[in-house]
């Protein structure tokens, strides 16, 4: 390897060199391991492969005597220890299993051991065709190559990549948040939109976050009205909610956004989510809501203001009934004291209207007299009819 970390990083610097690159593969320790051996033992590939791990590790040394050294120190001694593994018999002699008798499974009892390159696999064209070719020494000597056309499976992969590419440049042009999350939870893709419109936790929204580690930091960092002082329960809510196979619900922000959620899960478990901001939909319904209660407000003071002379009129026309009137008088005034009751009970149904849009209408059925109703209810229309040739009847079956 002394011409990839040597020579080619000077290449590299040279003034004017944009780009260099190295033909052909970097050596490596390759670990052929013979399964037959390997069940022998005991033992499984990834045990192999954490032992190997383990005792090739890289360690930093570092020295005896450093600053801050005691007083009266005229040494310094730098530590000097042997680094990663460089031959074939020391990676034979890594230990895979400790045996109680004392004995030791290494690795070179499972496996043949020898350094060769690290990737024998590149592809060539020829005549438009692509070829992968592969090659391997063989353990008697000697070295076999393969050559497989693969242009079908090329075309195939830049035909997925071109197909993918579209998609997410529809989705980032999409003027609504879009995110997938896969079947175990996991962050797949999300639209800047998205990012933007949970800026106080963009920073944790990267594939292969969960949702609920993405959900709980926003709440631990506020950005979500509902959950201040009730994370752990809020949490829960949510990932009820979110663990359903469609879900449509409304969520407020700390920046004081309203925000639609809109989630299904598809055939394959993965989750597929909108947001949209509804913000200036819901202040715009807050407005109505807030000029249909002033509305309201307004009726009811309205009605109490009227009602205060009417029942003086009908204290006053009380009085007068219980004076000596003449046959004629006394049902002009019985007359008028119906139409002011009449006119009381419009008052009373605006109070009723109001109390109706405030959601505090409470309905109270009472027996009434039907002729009276009705004899009260002529008299009103009689005197709005005025001179006009019209009767008015009333037919009670």
């Amino acid at each position: 390897d002394y011409a990839s970390r040597n020579v080619l990083p000077e290449i590299q610097r040279l003034p004017g060199i944009g780009q260099a690159q190295l033909f052909g593969t970097e050596r490596a320790m390759r670990v052929w391991i013979d399964p037959a051996k390997l069940v022998s033992y005991g033992l499984s590939p990834g045990e192999v492969r954490n032992a190997i791990a383990a005792q090739n590790a890289q360690v930093a040394s570092g020295s005896i005597g450093d600053l801050p050294n005691i007083a009266g120190q005229g040494i310094a001694a730098t530590v000097i220890v042997n680094g990663q593994l460089t031959r074939v018999d020391q990676f034979g002699a890594i230990v895979l299993r400790a045996n109680s008798d004392g004995s030791t499974v290494r690795l070179r009892d499972v496996a043949r051991i020898e350094l060769g390159a690290q990737n024998y696999a590149t592809s060539a064209r020829l005549n438009g065709t692509v070829l992968d070719i592969r090659g391997a020494p063989l353990p008697g000597g000697g070295f076999v190559t393969t050559y497989t056309d693969i242009t079908e499976q090329r075309q195939a992969q830049r035909n997925l990549e071109e197909s993918e590419r579209i998609l997410r440049g529809a989705i980032d042009t999409l003027d609504e948040a879009f995110v997938l999350f896969d079947n175990e939870d996991r962050l797949v893709f999300c639209n800047e939109k998205y990012r933007t419109l949970y800026s106080e936790s963009a920073d944790l929204i990267v594939p292969g976050a969960t949702f609920e580690h993405i959900v709980r930091q926003g709440a631990l960092r506020g950005q979500y009205t509902d959950a201040i002082g009730r994370v752990d329960e809020w949490v829960a809510e949510r990932m009820h909610m979110h663990r359903q196979d469609n879900v449509e619900l409304t969520q407020r922000l700390s920046n004081g956004k309203w925000i639609r959620i809109v989630e299904s899960r598809t055939a394959d478990g993965y989750r597929v989510g909108f947001r949209i901001d509804i913000t200036q939909l819901r202040e715009a319904v807050d407005a109505a809501e807030q000029s249909s209660r002033s509305k309201s407000q307004f009726l009811a003071n309205m009605s109490h203001e009227i009602r205060t002379p009417m029942n003086a009129i009908l204290g006053m026309l009380q009085l007068l009934r219980g004076t000596e009137l003449a046959p004629r008088q006394l049902d002009y005034a019985q007359k008028a004291e119906g139409a002011a009751r009449s006119l009381l009970g419009l008052l009373n149904d605006i109070l009723d209207f109001s109390k109706v849009e405030a959601g505090k209408m409470l309905l109270d059925p009472q027996p009434f007299n039907l002729d009276k109703l009705l004899n009260d209810l002529s008299v009103i229309l009689s005197a709005n009819l005025g001179q006009k040739n019209v009767e008015i009847l009333f037919d009670v079956d």
